[in-house]
């Protein structure tokens, strides 16, 4: 009989930590580059907060587009996000990263978040005013639009935006999967008990 609640006891374990994982703190970081007018590379970098609490950024890769410090506050209702710019050389395409550690206040396990965006064409440059002033700039066209979502630090990122449904959708059927070896269990444990009387 011990060892049936023993047994038991460890099923229920198992059920809690997936419980916990479903229900984890979270928020995701999205990355879109193009070309602006005046020939430079535009980035906006987006940090989505979909928690009902602020998320505190406690350390930026890149601390002059998200200084170390700044506050994503709670949406009414969540999700909410919060832009940040950081322009770049047009005339030198390439990579550009950004990576965000975070925590929330009933949570202080600080996560990971990171993106790229890949920015692999220049941007047309204005043609400058012709001799007397008389020409006028031409607007550059502008680039491809390349989007980045975020994946937490060590994991392949996903796009369109499915990184965190995916991980919720995974843990939603680890939860299922817990709950059937919990009746499983519950079972052998009754069938056990009739056997001892």
């Amino acid at each position: 009989m011990k060892r049936v609640l023993l047994a038991l006891a460890a099923i229920l374990a198992v059920v809690g930590i997936n419980v916990s994982t479903v229900f984890a703190w979270t928020y995701s970081l999205q990355g879109k580059g193009e070309c602006q007018t005046d020939g430079s590379f535009k980035i906006t970098w987006t940090v989505t907060n979909p928690e009902a609490e602020a998320l505190q950024i406690t350390s930026s890769s890149n601390p002059t587009v998200v200084p170390v410090g700044t506050q994503i506050q709670p949406g009414s209702p969540p999700p909410s996000s919060e832009n940040f710019i950081q322009t770049a050389d047009g005339t030198k395409p390439g990579s550009f990263n950004l990576s965000l550690t975070g925590h929330f206040k009933s949570d202080e396990t600080n996560r990971t978040m990171a993106a790229k965006v890949d920015l692999t064409d220049p941007c047309t440059q204005p043609t400058p005013p012709t001799t007397g002033g008389q020409g006028a700039s031409t607007p550059a066209v502008l680039g491809t639009t390349t989007t980045a979502v975020s994946a937490p630090v060590g994991a392949v990122s996903a796009g369109g935006g499915g990184a965190v449904a995916q991980l919720k959708l995974a843990n939603l059927i680890g939860i299922g999967a817990s709950l059937v070896v919990v009746v499983v269990g519950l079972y052998l444990l009754r069938t056990r008990s009739f056997e001892l009387n």
